[in-house]
């Protein structure tokens, strides 16, 4: 019984996990080698489940966002210095 339910959950292709590994060595260059997992764990996830092309993307958006999270982190454009 424990045999049939081993069988039942196993993975029958590693296809999933070889497109995880070329994605990161895609992302995860020579110059980006020292990239911490959290930020890879991101920019692969972006990849894999990310907008379709930069049409999908609201730029605007995000770079107030970006603002917002630099005016309490050590960003350049932290609370030491202003927006030009």
């Amino acid at each position: 019984m424990n045999l049939a339910h081993i069988c039942m959950i196993q993975c029958s292709s590693t296809a999933i996990c070889e497109r995880g590994f070329s994605i990161q060595n895609i992302i995860k260059t020579k110059n980006r080698s020292s990239m911490k997992t959290k930020t890879l764990d991101s920019l692969m996830r972006i990849l894999i489940e990310g907008p379709n092309g930069f049409g999908d993307v609201d730029f605007e958006n995000a770079i107030n966002l970006w603002k917002v999270e630099a005016e309490t982190s050590r960003h350049i454009y932290g609370p030491t210095m202003r927006y030009v």
